[in-house]
């Protein structure tokens, strides 16, 4: 028999919740603000510099290969100079731009070259051995050189859902904040420091 009376479980939508976090945040934005203002003058050198500064910085980890996939085309190409077709080449690196590899199309090729001449060497040298295992050598040295051409796809397909995948939070952040404070550069800004991912990176360097 069903018990008259009984309360109701108290469920918040989780958009809700996210909204309220993000308040919370906006309070803590707030509370770190000092109330004293300086100097307009020394404030704009102050800005001026840590802006500088932080410019710098990202210039100088931009320029750093930071996976072993780039780590591999570069030395690659630096043993293999390969030259590749113009419209191949164009499509390639605009692929390798939008995921932020700092590599060129013909290194991608080179590597996947030579990944596909290790395992062809190794191939033959198991060929007198048991032609079964040469044979899938064989196999995996071809697939290496296809994988490694589609590789920069994959990431950039990942990337893409990522972006996408963020968009919804990235608006939240920006209405909220605007709503609040009706300021469009500090509205990116807290956006790009509370998010994560490509998206959150995008939004920093604004």
């Amino acid at each position: 028999m069903a018990i008259f009376g009984r309360k109701k479980e108290d469920k918040t939508h989780p958009i809700l919740e996210q909204q309220k976090r993000i308040r919370e945040l906006l309070q803590e934005e707030d509370a770190k603000r000092t109330d004293v203002v300086e100097d307009l003058d020394s404030q704009e050198i102050s800005l001026y510099s840590k802006e500088y500064i932080e410019f710098k910085k990202t210039q100088e980890e931009g320029k750093e290969l930071k996976t072993f996939f780039e780590k591999a085309c570069k030395k690659s190409g630096k043993i293999f100079q390969i030259n590749i077709g113009e419209e191949s080449a164009v499509k390639t690196q605009e692929t390798l731009d939008y995921i932020e590899y700092k590599i060129e199309a013909k290194e991608v090729v080179s590597f996947g070259l030579i990944a596909f001449l290790l395992w062809a060497i190794a191939g033959f040298v198991y060929m007198f051995f048991s032609f079964n295992t040469a044979l899938v050598m064989m196999f995996l040295g071809l697939a290496s050189f296809v994988m490694i051409q589609k590789y920069p796809n994959f990431v950039s397909s990942d990337r893409t859902m990522k972006v996408m995948n963020s968009m919804p939070l990235a608006i939240t952040y920006l209405v909220i904040f605007l709503r609040n404070t009706p300021t469009l550069e500090g509205a990116v800004m807290f956006a790009g420091k509370h998010l994560r991912g490509p998206l959150g990176n995008d939004l920093n360097r604004l």
